[in-house]
Parts: structure tokens; C-alpha cells; sequence
């Protein structure tokens, strides 16, 4: 698709392009066992059940990571075990002397493939399974050709972070001895979240005709509502993300009958286009540098992360604004690891490619 018919459509990211025919998730990732859940982390208690992560477990995971993950933990009554992770998020950490625990987490930030040769000698060594973090990389592949997420023993989906979805995540498991053991599929249920979402539909679909000028209004009017609710223009992190799973625990039924807010083909050339744009506006319109070098082929970017110093925060902040971008904090780190975690955990900034 040439680049000049791109951009003028990506600049409105509120408009992904629709699939003509409904598909499903399995489709993506060959028909191998699939259990869905509303969101990722009930998707990730069903991955500790099987790696059998029980009570006073260890977990082995990032530091690097959303606190949201820990109620998984909780959930199960294990505990973490925290690695480091370099400035390109490449996993630091020495396979042969990290403590043993039951399973240990190998998160695809944002899309791209995070390796997995350092996890498969940790595993080796440890008995310890790999459980694949793909909630940022529906789409992707890595230098392979393999579908992120069907790498390891399994692998946890969050499709409604990629495309849009009331709710909707999946468990995707990769060898057969698991098969059997994989519990039952909870029903699928309609929510309120089912309600809101053809709503938000609509109104994403008529703010993306109107442009630029019409999602600045709207990320304008959205933020004054929070700072007069909460006292913030952002969310505020809430403590108890860290113990607490979300509700529901069904997953959409949007999901089990098939997709069709957005052809999986487009919107990988929608996502790509538009972080090739980023890359090269941000780089000539401020001092951020990218976390990622390179857009490999087979990545299907969650959105376009960068590293900024905070002087240089505010100026960056109104220059996509004035594009139409959000431009948020990632991850809201636990508590454990906010005040020793190296510098640029904190200075990771994302423009997200789903509103």
C-alpha cells in the first residue's frame, strides 16, 4: 500500500478497517487448544494451574511488568521472583544461577519477540515452564515465521488490547500433554461491557470521519471529566490491581462467534505504517529514542514505544496531542520494584494504536 494513502487514514487511529467475513482466534494460531477469559490475567491463573503453581510458589517474571499481573499470583498464592531487563527489554538474567521456581513468564513487549533461548536454558536447568506473555502481540511473528505465542509450553492472548473488543483473552496451549488438562470453557456472557462497547463503537467510527481536530477534542473533554472525577487528567494506579482479578470472568460472546471489527490483513498494514510514521516524526521533532531500533518483518507493533527524559516530556506530549495522539506512562510498575528498578523503567512512554 503506498505510503501517501496511509498516513492521511493512520493519523485517525480511531477507525481500524473491518473484516468482511467474521474470523476466529483460532484460525490465528493453527487450531491448536484454545480457552478463552475476559481478561489476560484469569487467562494467566489458568496457565499457573497447569504449570501446577500452587501455594508459596515462586513465579519467575520481569520487573518490567504491569502490577495488574501480581493478582494472577495472588490468585494462585505464589510469589514472584523478579528478573531485569535491558534498555531494548531483552530479558538480564543468568539461566544458571536464578533460583528455581515453578514457571516463568517471557513477555513479547509490545509485539515484538522477546527471545527465548535464555528461558529455555533457565528451563532446562530448573524443570521450570515457560509461559509466553502475548498480550501485546496478536498479529506477530517472529524472525522465523512463528506466530508469537505459540512458542513455548503456552501462551496468554489479550486480543482486546489489539483490536476492538468489550473483553476477550485467550490461553493457547502448545503441547499435548496439557491438552487434556486444560480446564472447561466458562460460558460465554454479554455485560455491560458488551453495552458500552457498541457505543464507544460508534462513537469511534464518527470522531475517526471528522480527523485529527475531532480526536483532540474528544482526548480534551476526556481528560477535563477525569480531573473533575478523580482529581487527574490519567488514570490513577489503584493498589488493589495488584490482589484483585477483574470481573467479568466470561469472555465476550463477540468472541466465540467470530471477529469482524477488524481484518487481521489491514490492520497489520495500518499498525506497521503507522509506527514507520512515528519512528521518523518522533526522531525529527524531538530527543526520545525508540526502545526498538527496527520494525522487523512479521512485527505487528501494539503501539510505538519510546524512551523520553522528562525535560523533554511535555514538549513531545503536545506534539502528538496536536496529532491526535495520546501519549501514556507504561507499565504501572508494582510497588515492589518502583523504587530499586534501573532509571528508564520510568521513562518509557507509548503512543497505544487502539483507542
Amino acid at each position: 500500500m503506498p505510503r501517501q494513502n496511509i498516513i492521511p487514514d493512520i493519523l485517525s487511529i480511531y477507525n481500524s478497517p473491518k473484516s468482511k467475513r467474521p474470523w476466529h482466534f483460532e484460525e490465528l494460531v493453527g487450531r491448536r487448544p484454545v480457552n478463552y477469559f475476559a481478561f489476560g490475567r484469569g487467562a494467566l491463573v489458568e496457565a499457573f494451574r497447569l504449570c501446577g503453581v500452587g501455594q508459596d510458589d515462586k513465579v519467575l517474571l520481569p520487573a518490567y511488568i504491569c502490577r495488574g499481573v501480581l493478582a494472577s499470583l495472588h490468585a494462585v498464592g505464589a510469589h514472584p521472583l523478579y528478573y531485569q531487563v535491558e534498555r531494548n527489554l531483552k530479558a538480564a538474567f543468568n539461566p544458571n544461577s536464578t533460583p528455581p521456581a515453578k514457571a516463568v513468564l517471557a513477555v513479547n513487549y509490545f509485539g515484538f519477540p522477546q527471545h527465548l533461548d535464555i528461558f529455555e536454558r533457565y528451563c532446562k536447568r530448573t524443570g521450570a515452564f515457560i509461559i509466553e506473555d502475548n498480550a501485546h502481540g496478536l498479529f506477530s511473528m517472529d524472525e522465523e515465521g512463528r506466530m508469537l505465542g505459540t512458542r513455548s509450553d503456552m501462551g496468554v492472548f489479550s486480543l482486546r488490547k489489539t483490536i476492538p473488543l468489550p473483553n476477550g483473552a485467550a490461553l493457547v496451549i502448545n503441547r499435548s500433554d496439557f491438552n487434556d488438562k486444560l480446564a472447561k470453557q466458562k460460558p460465554f456472557e454479554a455485560s455491560r461491557a458488551d453495552f458500552l462497547f457498541t457505543l464507544k463503537q460508534s462513537v469511534r467510527r464518527f470522531i475517526g470521519s471528522f480527523g485529527v481536530q475531532s480526536a483532540r477534542a474528544v482526548i480534551s473533554i476526556l481528560r477535563i471529566r477525569r480531573q473533575m472525577m478523580i482529581g487527574s487528567p490519567i488514570p490513577l494506579p489503584d493498589p488493589d490491581d495488584e490482589v484483585v482479578l477483574p470481573e467479568p470472568a466470561g469472555c465476550s460472546p463477540l468472541v466465540r462467534d467470530g471477529i469482524n471489527t477488524v481484518h487481521p490483513r489491514l490492520e497489520t498494514d495500518r499498525r506497521r505504517a503507522l509506527y514507520l510514521f512515528l519512528h521518523e516524526w518522533i526522531g525529527r521533532h524531538s530527543k526520545c529514542t525508540p526502545v526498538f531500533k527496527d520494525l522487523p518483518d512479521g512485527v505487528v507493533p501494539y503501539g510505538y514505544p519510546f524512551i523520553c527524559e522528562p525535560d523533554d516530556l511535555k514538549n513531545i506530549e503536545r506534539l502528538l496531542f496536536r496529532k491526535g495522539f495520546l501519549c501514556i506512562s507504561w507499565p504501572d510498575l508494582p510497588d515492589a520494584v518502583k523504587e530499586s528498578s534501573p532509571s528508564f523503567y520510568k521513562k518509557v512512554r507509548l503512543v497505544p494504536f487502539l483507542w
